[in-house]
């Protein structure tokens, strides 16, 4: 089937007596579901997630195009770079995103079906619990825990050097239990199931 995102007509082929209007489709327009997000002065605190599903995001290519690194960094020139030219470095979205914070949770949780990543602690996320989630489905990675959302450059040498890293950047104390992840790297091969970075 395909969505025509400008008229809304939905268009689909099926077999010969099937009936769409016993189906369900389901096109996205977000690439995000959640982001909790404070700073490093002012961390959010205490906000627990149980037993909630997130599921159903989208994510375009971008108009640099797509040259995947690892685990879904990707840079438009990094393989044919141009001399003198920086390229900055990107991370896909993440449908569920924590960054500095303190004292979170997440359990019995589902994260499935999204276009890129799945979970992601960024930055500054101290005592956070993730137990008994299931993430499925998803294009990139399925939970990552420390990484840079954007660089200036691209390269190796430079992702373990930016110059905004803070010592209590650095996430801590961070627990994943019984956690299923599975079917990662759906759209983007080069996905990994978990991702820890610092």
């Amino acid at each position: 089937w395909y969505l025509d995102r400008e008229t809304g007509t939905l268009y689909c082929c099926l077999e010969a007596g099937v009936d769409p209007n016993s189906m369900a489709f389901v096109a996205p327009r977000s690439a995000q579901l959640l982001k909790v997000a404070g700073t490093r002065e002012h961390p959010v605190m205490n906000l627990h997630f149980r037993d909630l599903q997130f599921a159903h995001t989208d994510w375009h290519l971008p108009e640099e195009g797509y040259a995947g690194i690892q685990a879904c960094y990707y840079a438009a020139g990094y393989y044919r770079p141009e001399p003198g030219k920086e390229w900055p470095g990107y991370m896909l979205p993440v449908a569920v995103h924590l960054e500095f914070t303190q004292g979170c949770c997440l359990e019995r949780c589902t994260v499935r079906a999204v276009a890129s990543n799945g979970l992601g602690l960024s930055r500054g996320c101290l005592d956070t619990l993730i137990q008994g989630c299931e993430v499925a489905d998803s294009g990139a990675n399925g939970i990552m825990v420390g990484w840079i959302a954007e660089v200036p450059k691209a390269g190796w040498y430079y992702w373990w050097s930016v110059a905004d890293m803070q010592s209590w950047d650095v996430n801590r104390r961070t627990t994943l239990a019984n956690c299923f992840i599975h079917h990662t790297g759906r759209e983007l091969w080069e996905g990994v199931g978990l991702l820890e970075m610092f």
